[in-house]
């Protein structure tokens, strides 16, 4: 069709055409331009890893027949089942504080569930909600106002356990506070969870507790956790963990002593130590989710439980929660730096494909030769897709080895869409706080589940890849599917959920809406509001939670196409990641110099200005330009020298070693931490020797 584009919004004051056109069309978008949702999750089609089909038989009968199948199995087929019957509104509610995330999951209706994510105000919090948001599909997105009739988060420990109970009962549909009424219900109908939860309702991570134990009906039980993220646990500490989950277990009546019983599966909504310190040698480092779930001492029995770990703020363990229970990944990334030889072929990236492929699961390879660190680097250039990542590779926590050298940990590809990630690779998870690092940076790039090791365990402390593949299919859940049968408590962590499954995450009811206390306003509303108050910056954060990318390029170009209109950086800010994923490079960069000082260190931002930038650097006839601007914005922490140490490299090729020397050199009177120093002279040191 060739019909004249519609006349810009009128306003009170002058406005660009171009940029008001495009204003114009999304306003006449609003909503029927939002997609719509698919009758199934993204990935519903991913082969079923219950036996049988619960729509055949009623889910007490299910559950019945999941008694018959290798004790290994049952925890997995058992959440799968829990998992499949949901009914999923097809709507996101966002929060932004505690009472009003206590009244979105206390509006949950017994299986009748709705995603829910906490928005703390930062530029993470806004991109792990639009991933979700992306993966989802969703018909709508909301904003809840809890009223007042909502409890608040109280401030004593016991008060606020008290409203912990109270929501986890109305979440279950039950009127009478009393959620373990509710447990007790469904164990008198033979369906028990396979799961408990252990959290402290002072610590962060206490979303994530809710929602897992409400949507898996898991008892919960509540501690003062022993310490902080960092240093690592003492034993004496980890046995306290242990101790309060035995106790847990044991307070429920069911039987949870060995693998293949009631209880095979404990998650640890806790910022506390994911390491256990238990000697005085730099080896002796034990996985605290390793650990917890075994008898003896110090865990020298049998394992009884598969233990998880999610820590995080608010939006953090929100985010990881509410990925487990809503989403089921329908594609992978598998990147496979080792050789096609033994012992390596055994962890082989394009068996497991295979392997997935059977599932339904598309997998992107990239094995040999595609396998090195130039492809690896060029992958960052672009956000990757995939729900499931498995990578294969050497080095240290903060190194990756590939053929061709090494990658900082640092450099991990933007995701699109949250994943769950299989990292065989030593020390991966040795400070999974510290986005520098190999397992950080997956998690702060959006994996909401994640298998490393906190330590050197070797190789053979891995499920091989394709194995772990086809664990997954048999209907195993990720804890389990990720370690080896019958191992001594040793130095692999799972980061995340246990509980995940592969089976499709409940049937979508189409055309519903949440129904949570309080005001819900449509984000689709809102945008019609900021897009005629000319509010740019507003209507790009609200495009990006809604999944429309292209939307806030257009805005975001137009802006910096007319030499009348100034981006503000405040727009540059909300549209940096959106332009990154549509490869608007250039724009990237040109946004980025719009950004007040303080947000050119946001990691986020950070992130994709030196993605586009490195893109740039190899392909612009501007590449002069970018790169004086990397050279004056290295990304901040632990990446800083890193990407110093980069740059120079590319002025030792162009120039000489001195001028890369020199420019190293010249960030020394900026440094205050011995770690950094010595950073610095070790990023000195391999440009003058030409070492990796």
């Amino acid at each position: 069709m060739n019909a004249p584009p519609p006349e810009p919004v009128q306003s009170h004051m002058p406005f660009p055409r171009k940029l008001g056109v495009i204003l114009s069309v999304l306003l006449l978008g609003v909503p029927a331009a939002h997609a719509g949702a698919p009758t199934q999750d993204a990935g519903s089609e991913a082969r079923p890893a219950a036996e049988p089909e619960p729509r055949t038989m009623t889910l007490t009968e299910a559950f019945a027949q999941v008694r018959r199948v290798e004790p290994i199995r049952r925890a997995g087929l058992r959440a799968d089942l829990l998992r499949r019957t949901q009914q999923v509104v097809p709507a996101v509610v966002i929060v932004t504080d505690a009472r009003g995330y206590l009244a979105a999951i206390a509006g949950w209706d017994g299986q009748r569930r709705y995603p829910v994510l906490w928005d703390d105000g930062s530029v993470q919090a806004r991109e792990d909600i639009a991933r979700f948001v992306r993966a989802f599909e969703p018909e709508a997105v909301y904003r809840l106002e809890a009223g007042r009739e909502s409890p608040a988060w109280p401030r004593a420990r016991a008060d606020r356990e008290s409203v912990f109970r109270q929501t986890l009962a109305h979440a279950a549909g039950d009127a009478a506070d009393d959620f373990n009424a509710v447990l007790t219900a469904l164990r008198d109908q033979g369906v028990v969870s396979p799961g408990i939860v252990l959290t402290d309702v002072d610590d962060p991570a206490w979303p994530a507790a809710l929602a897992l134990s409400a949507a898996r009906y898991q008892p919960i039980g509540f501690i003062e956790r022993p310490s902080t993220l960092n240093p690592p646990l003492t034993p004496d500490q980890a046995d306290l963990l242990e101790t309060a989950a035995q106790r847990l277990a044991e307070s429920t009546g069911l039987s949870w002593t060995g693998i293949g019983d009631d209880i095979d599966a404990i998650t640890l909504c806790l910022n506390t130590g994911t390491r256990i310190k238990t000697g005085e040698g730099a080896r002796d480092i034990l996985a605290t989710t390793d650990r917890v779930g075994r008898l003896g001492d110090n865990g020298s029995g049998r394992r009884w439980a598969y233990t998880g770990q999610i820590f995080g703020s608010f939006a953090q363990s929100t985010y990881r929660a509410m990925c487990a229970v809503f989403l089921t990944p329908s594609e992978a990334f598998i990147f496979d730096g080792y050789e096609d030889t033994q012992p390596w072929i055994t962890y082989s990236g394009r068996e497991a494909a295979g392997v997935l492929a059977e599932m339904n699961i598309r997998a992107h390879v990239h094995a040999k030769p595609g396998n090195t660190t130039t492809h690896w680097l060029a992958l960052t250039a672009r956000p990757v897709r995939a729900g499931l990542i498995m990578i294969n590779s050497m080095g240290g926590q903060a190194v990756l080895t590939f053929p061709g050298g090494t990658v900082r940990g640092g450099n991990a590809p933007i995701l699109e869409h949250p994943a769950i990630a299989h990292i065989v690779h030593s020390f991966s998870m040795a400070n999974a706080p510290n986005r520098a690092t190999v397992g950080g940076a997956f998690l702060d790039r959006g994996v909401y589940a994640a298998l490393g090791s906190v330590d050197e365990p070797y190789l053979q402390a891995f499920v091989p890849t394709p194995m772990v593949a086809r664990r997954l299919g048999a209907g195993l859940n990720f804890a389990a599917a990720a370690r080896l049968d019958d191992a001594p408590v040793w130095k692999l962590t799972v980061l995340g959920d246990p509980l995940i499954t592969l089976g499709p995450p409940g049937t979508r009811l189409d055309a519903q809406r949440p129904e949570p206390a309080g005001t819900l306003t449509s984000l689709d509303e809102t945008l019609k509001s900021a897009l005629s108050d000319r509010e740019l910056a507003r209507a790009a954060e609200i495009l990006t939670l809604l999944g429309r990318d292209a939307d806030v390029a257009r805005i975001a170009a137009a802006v910096l196409d007319d030499p009348d209109e100034a981006m503000t950086p405040d727009l540059a800010a909300a549209a940096i990641p959106a332009l990154f994923r549509q490869s608007r490079h250039e724009q990237v960069v040109d946004a980025y110099t719009r950004l007040d000082e303080s947000r050119r260190e946001d990691p986020v931002l950070s992130d994709c200005f030196w993605y586009a930038g490195r893109f740039l650097l190899g392909s612009s006839t501007d590449a002069d330009r970018v790169e004086l601007i990397m050279r004056t914005n290295p990304r901040p922490g632990g990446q800083r020298i890193d990407d110093a140490e980069e740059i120079a490299r590319r002025i030792q090729r162009r120039s000489s070693t001195e001028s890369a020397v020199a420019y190293l050199e010249s960030l020394r009177s900026s440094m205050t931490q011995a770690w950094e120093l010595r950073t610095l002279n070790a990023a000195v040191d391999r440009i003058r020797t030409g070492g990796r």
